[in-house]
This record gives structure tokens, sequence and C-alpha cells, in this order.
């Protein structure tokens, strides 16, 4: 089983070679790295090259596109003839049967084998020195379309998919516009294909105050962040953006029911009465009974 796992680096001397070498170090699957530098102006460059040297992955050194663009560049780049893919970010560490686990579940989900297929995962935050701190999981999951089009709940550093997604996501790049490189394929696979979340945790997520995407250790201010997301909320631009976008790429590929979530959460709707129905009968949902609350009263005051 050959896995290509696509790593995007910027300004990551740091940890790196931590990384690097939890991937290369992988077992029951053939590994095929490919790093892409995003445009590095510390001493990643030189660590890169070092690190080739030592492991003989490929290497694409490349302007700054930015997280999106960057692994956008990995998926358009990388071998056509991998069974599977896997994103990657500079600064995690990974148990040595995280690739493994993942293509086992894969193979076990029971799906069409020549449908679209993601793997996702919970994830254990740790700190700068991977001091485990908490499993993030949602117990009782339930993936599906209506979940993507208003939460991600698929990190890209727990993502593996097959090459039936991949080969969906490269038509969209490198044009499409997502909030975020892992929500959009958690939406596409989600809609056109089947994602199998799994609530064991094979990775640690480091958190060390220079992450690009990050969470918090703690509960409470985990709550926090979420209670103030919740204040200044303004989703109704950025959630129907990406719907909007996704329906232009892959609109017309959706199955029914998906078809029609989509066209419900696109729906105009001027009216309070509109707003009220809509947010208590919604196909759209979040896998936290609180913050499946929080959406419905955003749905009814009309910012979603």
């Amino acid at each position: 089983m050959q896995v290509a796992v696509l790593l995007s680096a910027y300004n990551g001397e740091t940890f790196l070679r931590e990384q690097i070498e939890s991937i290369v170090a992988q077992h029951g699957v053939e590994v095929r790295l490919l790093v892409r530098d995003d445009g590095s102006t510390d001493g990643t460059p030189a660590l890169l090259q070092d690190l080739q040297q030592a492991h003989g992955f490929r290497l694409i050194s490349g302007p700054n596109l930015g997280v999106i663009g960057s692994f956008f560049a990995l998926v358009a780049a990388a071998p056509d003839d991998a069974d599977l893919y896997a994103f990657a970010d500079q600064d995690d560490w990974w148990q040595p049967d995280k690739l493994a686990r993942a293509a086992a579940r894969l193979q076990a989900s029971g799906a069409p084998t020549d449908s679209a297929q993601l793997y996702c995962s919970a994830y254990t935050i740790s700190d700068e020195a991977l001091r485990p701190q908490r499993t993030v999981v949602f117990p009782g999951i339930r993936p599906g379309f209506g979940n993507a089009l208003v939460e991600n709940i698929a990190p890209g550093c727990t993502m593996v998919f097959n090459a039936q997604a991949r080969n969906l996501l490269c038509r969209s790049i490198p044009d499409a516009r997502p909030l975020m490189h892992d929500w959009w394929l958690y939406q596409l696979v989600s809609g056109l294909g089947t994602v199998r979340y799994d609530t064991e945790s094979h990775i640690l997520y480091r958190q060390h105050g220079r992450n690009v995407v990050g969470t918090s250790a703690s509960r409470l201010k985990h709550l926090w962040r979420r209670i103030q997301r919740f204040l200044r909320y303004e989703g109704i631009n950025h959630l129907r953006r990406q719907a909007l976008e996704f329906q232009r790429w892959y609109g017309d590929d959706l199955p029914e029911p998906n078809r029609s979530v989509l066209a419900g959460f696109l729906a105009e709707r001027t009216s309070p009465w509109r707003r009220l129905r809509y947010a208590l009968d919604t196909p759209t949902y979040r896998q936290r009974r609180f913050d499946n609350v929080v959406l419905r009263i955003l749905i009814a005051l009309g910012r979603i």
C-alpha cells in the first residue's frame, strides 16, 4: 500500500525534523513523501535539503502561496499512482501506525472501491515538547454533507484519502477559493463519497504559539473562544461564500438528497418566518449539542 504524504513547510525549522522522521518511520505502508517549501525565510530550506539527503523524499520549492495554495499545489504535484494520499503539517508528530490504521479503516469501510473516500480522526493536543494535554474527539460522530456545510470535523493533519477523492479535488485546483483546504475536502467527499471518522487519536498535534491554525489545550479557554466567536459571528458571509463556490464546482455532480440540502442552505430567507422554519427543520447540523443550538439560533437571526 503506497501512501503519498503531502507536507507544506513555511518557516518551520524548529519542529520539521521530528515531524519528517515520524512520517518516514511509518509501519505497514510504503510512504512516498512530497514536501513543498512555501517560500520560507528562515533556515527551513537548508534543513529540508539536509533531510532530503538523509531520507530521499521529493522536495519542491516555490513562492509563498499560503496554506491553502501550498497544499493545493502539493495535491496537483502528487504522484498519480499512489493508493492513498495524506496531508501533513510541519510541526506535529505521528505515531508509527497512523497511516496503516487509516488504510485499514478505509479498506473496512464497505464503501465502493471506485468512490471517493476520506479518513479523518481525533487528535491529541500536546505542548511544544510533545507532552500530551488532551484528546479532541467527537463522540457519537455523524459525518455528512449537512455537517460539512457548517462545520469542519476533519483536521487536515489527520486526513487520508483515496485516488478518487484526489481526482475530484484536482478538478477545482487552483481556482477554487475555499475557507481551508481540509474543510473543502471534507465537504467534497461527504457530498460525493464516504467519510470515515476514527475516534482514536494517532497523532500529537503540537501547540506552540506560532501555529497557522491551532486550538487551546485548556477546555475553559477553548469554550471561551467559542463563545467569543459566537458573539462576533458573521457566518452568513464565509459559509455562504464557500457553499456557493462548492455549488459552482460540484453542484451538478451531487446526488439527491445532497443537492437539495445545498439548495436549501443557499436559498434566500428574507422573512423572519422563513428563517425560523428553516432553523427548526434544517438538515445542516454541528456535532456538539451546544454548537447545534447556536447554529439554529444564528439561522433564525439571519446570520447564517
